[in-house]
């Protein structure tokens, strides 16, 4: 079972490119590839941890599969290649 922890997601999203939007209930993260396409995905200010379920959801958010996803949060996957993930 894969957890994150909240703030490692926040820090890596935003060093990818995403951009940070506050909300009350939840922060946005918005991401503009070269190609135009904007992916969205969404975090609850609540939790600490981000479980399977959320992880799933979040990585289909922003066109990629959950695996690819922590790749993207652990810094083993470049923007680049995020970039190229989401092309087609």
């Amino acid at each position: 079972m894969a957890v994150l922890k909240q703030k490692k997601i926040d820090t890596a999203l935003q060093s990818k490119g995403f951009i940070r939007e506050e909300g009350s209930k939840h922060i946005k993260y918005k991401y503009r590839t070269t190609a135009n396409r904007l992916f969205t995905t969404v975090m609850s200010h609540g939790g600490r941890e981000i479980y399977d379920r959320n992880i799933g959801n979040m990585a289909r958010q922003c066109g990629i599969k959950s695996q690819q996803f922590e790749k993207l949060i652990d810094c083993s996957l470049s923007q680049e290649e995020y970039e190229d993930l989401v092309k087609s």
